[in-house]
């Protein structure tokens, strides 16, 4: 009766709490990467649409990806973040199926110096799965790359 009532309630009140202080850390830990003096900041735009723009700081060891207005993936696939190093991807994120925007924290940035995104199938994969396109780049897998450390971006690809 009541009391299963007040628990659910209670319960729900206790994920949004915890829901809430995650968004605060996050925006802290964001804001942090911003106002380092070391913060490098780089954008590519989207072909297709829409934008990536990266910010990361070494003495911190993280960094930030805002992503606008990118093309809406095809039905059943969603959007992965990946830190690169040389050749080795390793996800960071993967995006709600169809979503379009978004900011996501890259914790241990480590000896990556490229941030990709790909198009997958919703929930994600474990290596990148997206077809490359021969016509605009030799590149296997990225859907959009974006150097972590050289003063011009590099794109790679286009989005299937």
């Amino acid at each position: 009766g009541m009391a299963t009532v007040w628990v659910v309630q209670e319960g729900r009140v206790g994920d949004a709490r915890q829901q809430a202080q995650q968004l605060a850390s996050d925006q802290a830990r964001l804001n942090a990467v911003l106002a380092a003096g070391d913060a490098r900041l780089r954008t590519a735009n989207v072909p297709g649409g829409g934008r990536v723009t990266v910010a990361i700081s070494p003495s911190l060891d993280d960094g930030v990806v805002l992503m606008s207005d990118l093309p809406a993936p095809p039905e059943g696939k969603a959007y992965q973040l990946w830190l690169i190093e040389g050749t080795s991807p390793t996800s960071v994120g993967v995006m709600a199926a169809g979503q379009r925007s978004g900011t996501a924290l890259l914790e241990s940035l480590g000896n990556a110096d490229t941030f990709g995104v790909t198009v997958e199938p919703a929930g994600g994969s474990p290596r990148p799965t997206s077809a490359p396109q021969p016509s605009r780049s030799r590149a296997r897998w990225p859907t959009v790359t974006c150097s972590l450390h050289e003063e011009t971006h590099a794109l790679t690809g286009g989005i299937p």
